[in-house]
């Protein structure tokens, strides 16, 4: 038997803070029909540990999209506030709540050899309000899972004198308990504003700037095609909506990668452009169409 578990509702993990809010919009429809399509069900999770700071509309897009709980790692880098809880519960500007455990940082990659039960248990000792947290393991950016050896260290901890209770579960399980918990949950309203990678407003510049004409002239090609009737080009909108999205991701918009990164980058936004412009000619049969 095969079981699949859904942990991002994202079409790519995408920086949260300069996308449009249509855009995370479609990187949740996206990322929600192939989790549907692929293996016949919705992320009710939404698994975003890398990205640089979570804006306040993100609870209302949550919930939306069928999301209710939520996952970082990043706050506990906070260079100067710590984050004041781990769990708790997150209002958005327009009331909606979800969730959010945030745990803290995963060990160096010199130390990723084994889960660090005791570390975790210190670094949530002081701010919890929850007797849980969980513990991520495997190689993480590396792209691999967990060893032989880390799932030994677990089931060796698991009820060792001076550690705490460790189990090895699914994150849904892990979620409902902390669902199931009793008492009342501390509340934190608005952006979760993350106090460590500087800059990613102002640096590649050209990359924001194409990000952002893209974002309006997606929007008007779909409003012209709707306005214009007859047979809505949705296989191709389709297709430049995830050229975009994709080009959102979390170390290209934000300007953390290389040049390469910001050379494929521009040529991307252009053919967004160019085929916003080709479809809009289509319709209305003239190339003298102004846009």
């Amino acid at each position: 038997m095969r079981v699949v578990v859904g942990l991002d509702p994202h079409w790519v993990e995408p920086d949260c803070n300069i996308p449009s809010g249509e855009s995370l919009l479609r990187q949740f429809l996206h990322g929600q029909r192939f989790f549907e399509r692929e293996f016949g069900h919705r992320c009710l999770e939404f698994w975003n540990p890398d990205v640089f700071g979570y804006n306040s509309q993100l609870p209302q897009i949550m919930r939306e999209s069928g999301v209710r709980r939520f996952l970082t790692q990043k706050l506990s880098w906070n260079r100067f506030n710590k984050p004041e809880y781990h769990t708790f519960t997150w209002h958005g500007i327009d009331g909606s709540d979800v969730l959010v455990h945030s745990r803290p940082p995963t060990p160096t990659r010199r130390r990723r050899r084994s889960p660090n039960c005791g570390e975790t248990r210190e670094a949530t000792r002081i701010t919890s309000n929850s007797r849980r947290s969980l513990l991520v393991f495997g190689h993480g950016d590396g792209g691999g899972g967990p060893t032989r050896a880390m799932i030994g260290t677990l089931l060796r901890a698991r009820d060792l004198q001076g550690l705490p209770r460790t189990t090895m579960r699914s994150s849904d399980e892990f979620f409902n308990a902390l669902e199931a918990e009793p008492g009342e949950r501390p509340t934190v309203v608005g952006e979760l504003y993350f106090e460590y990678h500087r800059g990613t407003y102002t640096t590649q510049a050209r990359t924001k700037c194409g990000n952002r004409r893209c974002e309006v002239a997606l929007h008007d090609a779909e409003f012209l095609a709707a306005v214009a009737g007859g047979e809505y080009p949705r296989a191709e909108l389709d297709r430049l909506w995830k050229v975009l999205l994709l080009n959102q991701f979390h170390d290209i918009l934000p300007g953390s990668s290389i040049r390469l990164v910001y050379e494929d980058a521009e040529r991307d936004l252009a053919e967004i452009e160019a085929g916003r412009r080709r479809s809009a000619i289509r319709r209305s049969g003239s190339s003298k169409l102004s846009l």
